[in-house]
């Protein structure tokens, strides 16, 4: 948003809140690239074909279901590992990102008082 600026504080003040949200923003592409995503999708892709595998097999074909469902048991906890790395990295950098956020919606906050 565009502010009227009254005085040299809210000069000062429209720049720290640029400088933060320029912070906020690094952090946000931070969080859109953490390495995972395609990782994910291959291991994804690769459960699915193992089911689709397993599903088509005959009433009497126990033993390769057997070991299907024991392949995707494994892919399934690569999956969730990757997951859980993709989560914890991300809400590392949103704990990062939250104080930034409260100061720039304190400093619009008080930009909007003082008008």
């Amino acid at each position: 948003p565009c502010f009227l600026i009254n005085n040299a504080n809210d000069v000062v003040v429209e720049g720290e809140k640029s400088f933060l949200q320029k912070q906020v923003n690094e952090l946000k592409a931070k969080i859109e690239s953490i390495p995972g995503t395609d990782e994910k999708a291959a291991i994804q892709k690769q459960i699915d074909s193992l089911t689709a595998e397993k599903n088509s097999l005959g009433l009497f074909k126990m033993k390769e279901k057997r070991a299907l469902q024991e392949r995707i048991d494994a892919e399934s906890v690569k999956l969730k590992e990757i997951s859980d790395r993709m989560e914890k990295s991300k809400l590392e950098l949103e704990r990062e990102m939250n104080p930034i956020q409260r100061k720039i919606d304190a400093i619009d906050k008080k930009l909007i008082e003082g008008k």
